[in-house]
């Protein structure tokens, strides 16, 4: 049985429109432009008063997670403790 591989691309066009239909507003986060640590996608959306936000990383392959951690790690210091952090695979 062959098993079709999505690129990475198709994997963060997915998952951008999953967040949409979940109400998120994908935006830019506030990162300094010489930060070299941008999240493939971040999202807000508002409900009950609370403001929910998420930002996360696409990687294409188990091998590449201790990577994405670290690299989550370094966006979380920039944007803090109150997001939602995820690797999608």
């Amino acid at each position: 049985m062959d098993e079709r591989k999505f690129t990475g691309e198709e994997v963060r066009t997915e998952v951008q429109r999953l967040l949409q239909s979940m109400k998120y507003q994908l935006e830019e986060p506030h990162i300094p432009k010489e930060f070299m640590g941008k999240p493939d996608f971040y999202g807000k959306r508002e409900e009950g008063g609370t403001t929910h936000a998420i930002c996360g990383l696409v990687i294409n392959d188990i091998k590449e997670i201790p990577r994405g951690v670290t690299h989550l790690w370094t966006i979380k210091r920039q944007l803090g403790e109150d997001i939602d952090y995820v690797i999608v695979l």
